[in-house]
């Protein structure tokens, strides 16, 4: 069975891919900071004992652990990354740095360990506000953030090491609105359900007419397991998201209050202003087509957002930050 590293192995998805490959019976090596392993110890106890899984403290700065790692690995999957609107807006240089020299680290020890597949981690913010939704993988790229275009440069030196190296084989994933238990609370739903578990109004920023499809982490690993698998997967790219279901946000913390019987809450709409973003950083509609997935691995996301807010309501181990 294959060998696998995942760098960011303790975020949201690092998380339930550690568990969903251990399940399969794949040798899991899960690379990330002290601090993040740290933080979420008490997410790894289930797991930690389980002969297949390796836990690593690590960056991905270190080029002679990243070498020395990687050379007992087939395949790579690169989660590693700096994420947050403001956190990114307000450290430019290190969101590129992180997420774009970080990511030609972990290609040069693929290269030198003989690697055959790296999967790269993307996202659906290298649309940008697209022209027309649903987007495919055919649609126009933009870089309307720091993060987006730091996302797109971590494209192109995949595709570039792939193109020199012919052996080192790529799928890029772009991931849309993937949430889950365990997420920093920075992030939409995580927030949203917060605040309803605590008895404050859900807080939307905007009219609340922003339109996204949000995916269980649970359904995004599903597709990432196909992925490792199959080889039609090599040297192409995947929206992964639920495009079964598209809403406004205020549609969503609609349902999130009606799901969490919490019927005495109301929606409170702020001005930008208030919020994490400037208007002009807002995307306003953006959801995916997941056909090329779907068509390779047969991709079916199977958890609703309803089920998917009453498991984070249930988990409550929410993290204010990075």
């Amino acid at each position: 069975m294959k060998k696998i590293l995942i760098t960011g192995g303790s975020g949201l998805i690092g998380l339930e891919l550690c568990k969903q490959l251990i399940e399969k019976k794949f040798k899991v090596i899960c690379m990330d900071l002290p601090e993040q392993l740290e933080k979420n110890k008490i997410l790894f106890r289930k797991v930690k004992k389980n002969k297949n899984l390796k836990i690593l403290n690590g960056s991905i700065f270190e080029k002679s652990l990243l070498n020395k790692v990687i050379s007992d690995v087939d395949v790579v999957f690169h989660l590693a990354a700096m994420l947050g609107v403001k956190r990114t807006e307000d450290n430019k240089l290190k969101c590129l740095e992180v997420n774009i020299k970080g990511t030609e680290n972990i290609l040069e020890a693929c290269v030198s360990g003989n690697i055959k597949h790296i999967i790269f981690a993307s996202s659906s913010e290298v649309y940008g506000e697209p022209s027309h939704n649903p987007i495919n993988e055919k649609t126009d790229t933009q870089g309307k953030t720091v993060y987006g275009i730091s996302k797109l440069a971590g494209e192109e030196y995949v595709k570039a090491y792939s193109q020199i190296y012919k052996k080192l084989n790529y799928t890029i994933v772009r991931f849309f609105n993937t949430y889950g238990e365990n997420q920093v609370s920075q992030f939409f739903l995580a927030k949203i359900v917060r605040n309803i578990m605590s008895g404050s109004d859900p807080i939307i920023y905007g009219d609340g007419q922003q339109v996204r499809s949000f995916c269980h982490v649970e359904d995004t690993c599903r597709v990432l397991i196909e992925i490792v698998k199959n080889k039609k997967s090599y040297n192409k790219i995947f929206n992964i998201g639920n495009s079964n279901e598209k809403y406004t946000l205020n549609e969503v913390a609609k349902i999130a209050i009606k799901t969490l019987k919490k019927n005495n809450l109301k929606i409170k709409n702020l001005p930008f202003t208030k919020s994490d973003r400037t208007v002009n950083r807002e995307i306003f509609k953006r959801f995916c087509d997941v056909s090329l997935a779907k068509k390779t691995f047969n991709f079916q996301p199977k958890i609703s957002i309803e089920e998917g807010i009453r498991r984070i309501s249930k988990n409550l181990n929410f993290h204010n930050d990075w």
